[in-house]
């Protein structure tokens, strides 16, 4: 059934009725660093000291010199789990400028060569810098899963998702723009380590890398699942033959690219052109006839999904 609202056009204002559907979860590790505080909720470990909350609210190397830092925190989720967050390195990695994002620890000090758990590598020798999972048994290193080369090899900041499922299968999700617009880019099994104490951040650099780690949006918990449908958030007159739609959620890409899935009455039709941006929760919507002033349109929307398909 097609999803319907009313255009004035007046052009004196809209009234949008928004119903949301929370998605719930339990997390034990969420942190935006929006409090400033590394001590409390959650309580991070390691080289404080050489970490801070910067202006835009993101964890921020800020250490002197050249050398390697540490934060840590508890975690025990290890299995039929989703660890999330954004990351941004300004510089081109190296092997000795690099970060090691521990998703498990059986020790706090991620510095400890004798440590047990499994790690994504950002940086490496070379010019074909990818993602890689490793485990690490002490001083012996296990590649589980690896993405494309070359996908690191210079300064980057996106946001990074990983599943590992009950039966050791690890699954790696990448947004290059930061957003959650996650891709598959490599997958891997191992269930050779079944318990986990933390989880933390390590990073190696030179003196002239020593403030150009961040991090931000920390999750570790149990996986997300999108059951919410899209909805649509506000709607605007841009110009006589222009619409702006605002969604609660970035849309199927297939979706939005089919004119036929929206149309407008009395005579107005299909859009000519569908813009999105890079979120794809925003659209424009261009129509070849303008609209009338004093006149209400119908506009219908149908087919419009997610990207987990969850329909409106």
């Amino acid at each position: 059934m097609a999803n319907t609202h009313w255009l004035h056009m007046k052009m004196v204002g809209l009234l949008i009725t928004v119903f949301c559907s929370p998605v719930f979860c339990t997390a034990q590790v969420t942190d935006n660093f929006s409090d400033g505080n590394l001590s409390l909720s959650p309580a991070w470990v390691g080289d404080i000291e050489n970490f801070n909350t910067n202006t835009s609210l993101q964890l921020q190397l800020n250490a002197e010199g050249a050398g390697s830092s540490f934060l840590s925190t508890i975690n025990l989720f290890q299995q039929n789990c989703e660890w999330q967050f954004w990351i941004k390195l300004g510089f081109s990695p190296s092997a000795n400028n690099n970060c090691r994002i521990y998703l498990i620890a059986d020790t706090f000090d991620l510095s400890d060569a004798n440590l047990n758990g499994y790690f994504l590598q950002f940086g490496e020798s070379g010019s074909n810098d990818a993602i890689e999972l490793f485990r690490q048994n002490g001083s012996e290193i296990h590649s589980i899963c690896r993405s494309s080369d070359a996908l690191i090899s210079s300064s980057f900041e996106m946001r990074v998702k990983i599943i590992r499922s009950q039966n050791g299968l690890w699954e790696l999700f990448v947004d290059q723009n930061g957003g959650r617009l996650f891709t598959l880019e490599a997958s891997g099994s191992d269930q050779e380590i079944q318990t986990s104490e933390y989880f933390g951040v390590y990073c190696k650099y030179t003196s002239s890398n020593s403030h150009n780690f961040y991090f931000d949006d920390v999750y570790v918990g149990e996986p997300i699942i999108d059951n919410s449908p899209p909805e649509l958030l506000s709607l605007e007159i841009e110009q006589a033959n222009q619409l702006r739609l605002d969604f609660s959620e970035s849309l199927n890409q297939e979706c939005i690219q089919k004119p036929e899935n929206f149309s407008v009455d009395l005579g107005i039709g299909y859009p000519i052109l569908i813009q999105s941006d890079e979120s794809l929760k925003s659209l424009n919507l261009f129509f070849a006839s303008s609209f009338e002033e004093n006149q209400s349109y119908h506009l219908s929307l149908e087919n419009i999904q997610d990207f987990s398909g969850n329909s409106m």
